[in-house]
């Protein structure tokens, strides 16, 4: 439970991202599914979709390298900071 905890912060994070994208894409996608343009229901999606491969891969790539030295910010370590690391990747 620990390390859960330790590494809470860091997908805390990836919610963050997560939400940032879903909310703001959102608003302007109902605007435009009301208003019936599907033209830039067509290009939202398209933007949407980019972004959430572009995102997931960074942070994807990101948390399986990087969360040692995540894990050591938070002040992480021996048998915690190992069950840290297993339960980001």
């Amino acid at each position: 439970m620990t390390a859960c905890g330790v590494a809470m912060p860091l997908t805390f994070f990836n919610s963050g991202v997560s939400t940032l994208l879903g909310v703001g894409s959102a608003s302007v996608l109902s605007r435009a599914i009301g208003k019936g343009d599907q033209k830039t229901v067509d290009k939202i999606m398209g933007n949407l979709i980019f972004w959430v491969i572009l995102f997931s891969a960074i942070i994807t790539v990101g948390g399986i390298l990087l969360a040692p030295h995540f894990l050591d910010m938070v002040g992480a370590t021996g048998e915690i900071k190992a069950y840290g690391i297993r339960y980001l990747r």
